[in-house]
């Protein structure tokens, strides 16, 4: 019975809306609205396409099944909006495996917000099976977020077959960095057990260091 006086624009589509379901869809507009109480569009562009609609009719706060085709888009506007409450349910949860984890959890952390169960789910599993990991797929773990790297060399229950296997990752990392980020990537090596690790990997580390200052 609201009246329909808000307007998301989606990739130059509208729809109607009240002010007050604007308001508990996205924490940004609701924080706008308290300072400028006339704003009434919010207007948003997306890498995927799908129906806004769906998004909508989340606020019967009812579960709402979302078309596989338009999971991307769903994960994407909930990002953009802001709205960390919205919690997605994969009914068709992939069995996690050494040769999918990565490229899966690669897809789930742009959506971090909209995913942290999974993702959670995932680092564990990567961090349990990093030495095999290490061994077999190493460029592709070099390519997940920094964030996630640490997440995953910080768990308890990372496994390493030796502890000159994540010196030898985190020497990868750093070299392979720019200049502005290198220090970024160096948070890795506060994950090291330097007592563990081989004299001359250490003699190593050092080159690596003094070649990169």
């Amino acid at each position: 019975s609201y009246e329909q006086d808000f307007t998301f624009i989606v990739n130059n589509e509208e729809y109607k809306t009240s002010r007050i379901i604007s308001d508990l869809l996205s924490p940004y507009i609701s924080q706008i609205h308290q300072t400028d109480p006339t704003m009434n569009t919010f207007t948003m562009n997306t890498k995927y396409r799908g129906d806004f609609q769906h998004i909508l009719n989340l606020v019967t706060f009812t579960i709402r099944t979302i078309p596989t085709t338009e999971i991307n888009f769903f994960s994407e506007v909930i990002e953009k909006l802001g709205n960390q409450i919205i919690n997605f349910i994969n009914l068709e949860t992939e069995n996690l495996t050494n040769e999918n984890v990565i490229s899966i959890l690669k897809t789930h952390e742009q959506f971090f917000t909209l995913y942290s169960t999974q993702i959670s789910t995932e680092i564990e599993y990567v961090s349990s099976h990093f030495y095999e990991l290490c061994d077999r797929f190493f460029k592709e773990l070099k390519t997940l977020s920094i964030s996630t790297i640490e997440k995953v060399v910080s768990n308890a229950s990372l496994k390493l077959d030796i502890e000159d296997q994540l010196l030898k990752f985190a020497n990868d990392l750093y070299q392979d960095s720019t200049n502005s980020n290198r220090r970024e990537y160096s948070i890795v090596y506060e994950h090291v057990l330097f007592d563990n690790v081989d004299q001359e990997n250490l003699v190593n580390l050092l080159i690596i260091l003094i070649r990169t200052t």
